[in-house]
């Protein structure tokens, strides 16, 4: 700056903020100071923003995101992750990466093929920015396509599929399961095989079989027509609701719920053990059959029918170290036979709250339940239990415990042995 601009600059008026006459020095330092905080405290936010933002831009900029948009059968090329394939039936195209970061966005997306294509053999990790974790909705998302396979990936993500068909879903490992990994929508004949963790949801499926799946969490939403078998979800439960038609058999698991309007349902020789719920509670369903099944050590009841129940079966179940073993709130139409209760914590393991609306035996020869702590002797046999002779059924009939008023149910038969048939 020249002599002369240093002159006019001061020569220049002042303009700036002119403290009032009469105020002392002390007071003038005070007003300068405020004034220059209200000049220098949006700066430095300023320029801490800046800061901020490059140091966004660079994690943005120097991680290796991978962001994949297949949205018809002509985007299957290189570009978008193809390895191989020509996307005929025997030789399907193959999408793999060594890793995908799942950064703030859809990692994969592939929509309205009709191609075969299999997506395999790549881990999907999240990123982390600022301190923080980059999270979307969906890292994977599949729709409108058919015949593909998801097959040995790490998914630390959410992953999507909706309105597909001929399908399947194996070997993946379903990572970070406090939420749903895996979201199945609107989709048909599917199969879920060998899958580990994670928990995975379906809403309005049909005709899919889900098996050989571990310590996941599997959901069911308005489904119909589908098999759930030989799955070990030793930490998980398998839950039904709005759901026609389906088995759940031969599973591992710690609950089985059905609930919602279910109907036509049958839970068939599974193992529920250690678990927090009901080994089986079924909630306004109509026609669901609970068959063979081994609950242990559930902290509520063996069996549980709460709500608007109606027309179910419940046999050949075994059941020990629940607090109740059975237990009907309010069922109409049930049977209820040939089930083993070996022990109970409750002073009384079977209850129904409308016995005389239910059955608790098969009649005679068939018999009813064996109850750990019958004692009535056996040395009658037949319909009136008055003939000489024993005959495995005990000459004391068993009536179920209820606290209402009303007729209680009766076991006419009670089994003096376990049954084995």
């Amino acid at each position: 700056m020249g002599r002369r601009s240093l002159e006019w600059c001061q020569a220049r008026p002042y303009r700036g903020v002119v403290p009032p006459q009469g105020v002392s020095t002390a007071e003038r330092r005070k007003l300068s100071a405020v004034i220059l905080a209200l000049v220098l405290i949006p700066s430095a936010v300023y320029v801490a923003y800046t800061v901020a933002q490059s140091h966004d831009e660079v994690l943005t900029h120097s991680s290796s995101v991978t962001h994949v948009r297949v949205e018809g059968n002509d985007d299957f090329n290189s570009t978008n992750g193809v390895v191989s394939g020509t996307g005929a039936m025997s030789d399907p195209y193959v999408i793999s990466f060594p890793e995908a970061d799942h950064y703030n966005q859809v990692t994969i997306e592939i929509s309205n093929t009709s191609v075969p294509f299999v997506l395999r053999d790549t881990e999907f990790s999240l990123n982390f920015m600022s301190g923080g974790m980059a999270w979307t909705d969906v890292g994977v998302r599949i729709s409108n396509a058919t015949d593909f396979s998801v097959d040995n990936n790490s998914l630390s993500c959410y992953l999507r599929v909706d309105r597909c068909s001929d399908f399947t879903l194996s070997g993946n490992r379903l990572l970070y399961d406090l939420f749903d990994r895996s979201l199945i929508v609107n989709c048909s004949d599917y199969m879920l095989n060998n899958n580990t963790r994670g928990k995975v949801s379906m809403v309005d499926c049909a005709d899919f079989s889900l098996s050989g799946n571990v310590n996941s969490t599997l959901l069911m939403y308005g489904c119909r027509d589908s098999v759930v078998t030989g799955n070990r979800l030793v930490r998980g439960v398998i839950a039904l609701s709005g759901c026609h038609g389906c088995l759940i058999q031969s599973n591992r698991c710690q609950s089985i719920t059905i609930d919602a309007g279910s109907a036509n349902c049958s839970v068939v020789m599974n193992s529920m053990r250690n678990g927090s719920m009901q080994g089986v509670f079924l909630d306004h369903v109509e026609n669901v059959t609970v068959d063979g099944n081994v609950i242990e050590n559930c902290s509520h009841h063996g069996i549980e029918l709460w709500e608007s129940v109606r027309d179910c079966t419940i046999t050949r179940n075994n059941i020990s170290g629940c607090y109740g073993a059975i237990v009907l709130r309010d069922a109409q139409g049930c049977e209820v036979y040939h089930n083993n209760v070996f022990s109970a914590r409750s002073l009384d393991p079977i209850l129904d709250e409308q016995g005389w609306l239910n059955s608790w035996d098969a009649g005679y020869p068939g018999g009813g339940n064996y109850y750990f702590d019958y004692a009535g002797p056996d040395v009658y046999s037949g319909p009136d239990q008055d003939e000489p002779g024993p005959d495995g059924i005990g000459d004391t009939e068993v009536v179920v415990y209820t606290y209402l008023p009303g007729d209680p149910g009766v076991d006419h038969y009670p089994l003096f042995a376990p049954y084995s048939g």
